[in-house]
């Protein structure tokens, strides 16, 4: 079976200093997509993709910004990076009570940490291509790959 959801989200600020600004993760387009398969009563598996399209940096204006996300904007812009995720995983069903589960979550371990260093006056700033951490962290930082084990047990 396959299950597919889109989510459109068009954000902006209404009033004040930065109207008009997008808030931040928050990608204007995310689409998720489910395959499962029942290889028999007791074994199914399944692959997950999640794709999230570009997402806002900054919820200020340029003008807005401090020196360092200035220099941020104008190396790396207004926007972090899209991306796409793939997780795999398996459920058996040791008997009608108790279902061992398993999952990789980010399958091809692709590497969201990356990040750059810029010079800011006497300091420096670090921004990434998914994320920015100075003072505190705006984006989302996405796992490499990891593993998740369960076991749902119904009584």
């Amino acid at each position: 079976m396959l299950g597919i959801n889109y989510t459109f989200t068009d954000s902006e600020q209404k009033d004040g200093n930065n109207k008009g600004a997008r808030l931040t993760n928050t990608p204007k387009n995310m689409v998720n997509a489910r395959l499962n398969w029942n290889i028999n009563e007791q074994l199914s598996t399944w692959l997950k993709a999640e794709y999230r399209s570009k997402t806002a940096r900054f919820t200020q204006n340029y003008a807005n910004l401090s020196a360092a996300n200035k220099v941020v904007y104008n190396n790396l812009g207004s926007e972090f990076k899209p991306f796409s995720v793939l997780n795999l995983g398996v459920a058996y069903k040791v008997t009608k009570d108790v279902t061992l589960n398993g999952a990789v979550n980010n399958l091809l371990d692709k590497d969201f940490t990356r990040t750059h260093i810029f010079a800011v006056g006497n300091g420096t700033t670090t921004a990434g291509d998914y994320f920015t951490s100075s003072q505190s962290t705006a984006g989302y930082v996405v796992p490499g790959r990891n593993y998740w084990v369960s076991v749902n047990v119904n009584f």
